[in-house]
């Protein structure tokens, strides 16, 4: 699970910010309930931030995550009363309408490859673990990672 905060558009103001998680970063809305690639951007510098944040001036928060380099993958897991049923993986290769964003990354993918790896499945479930005992919750229904 990669590192990652919320900050409000704001703190990017001050003359010293310093981004905690280091450069290169993905900023994208950080608004409660987000699960989109929207407002996604890799971010260089502190000056990529300000300006994605003045670009962006609707969005208040926004979610900063460590940059992971590598593949993208997606993970469809079905659960019921805490147990997998049954699991989908996908490696993400293109999006629907990818030259409208700076990225190429809409949150919508158009085509992707599906896969069989074990490291995705445990690195998937492992996450879900860890949200399911932070919010003492039991899965039930489509869980995508």
């Amino acid at each position: 699970v990669p590192k990652h905060i919320t900050v409000n558009g704001t703190d990017f103001d001050a003359p010293d910010y310093q981004c905690p998680l280091g450069f290169p970063v993905w900023i994208r809305d950080g608004a409660a309930g987000t699960a989109s690639a929207k407002g996604a951007f890799k971010a260089n510098s502190v000056d990529d931030l300000r300006a994605w944040a003045i670009i962006n001036h609707g969005i208040d928060r926004f979610q900063l995550s460590e940059y992971l380099p590598g593949g993208n993958y997606g993970c469809f897991c079905l659960f019921k009363d805490g147990k997998l049923i049954k699991m989908a993986q996908a490696e993400r290769i293109e999006y629907i309408m990818a030259k409208v964003a700076l990225s190429g990354i809409t949150g919508n993918t158009s085509k992707g490859k599906l896969l069989n790896n074990e490291k995705i499945k445990e690195t998937a479930l492992k996450a879900i673990d860890i949200l399911c005992a932070q919010t003492h919750e039991q899965m039930n229904g489509l869980v995508v990672v």
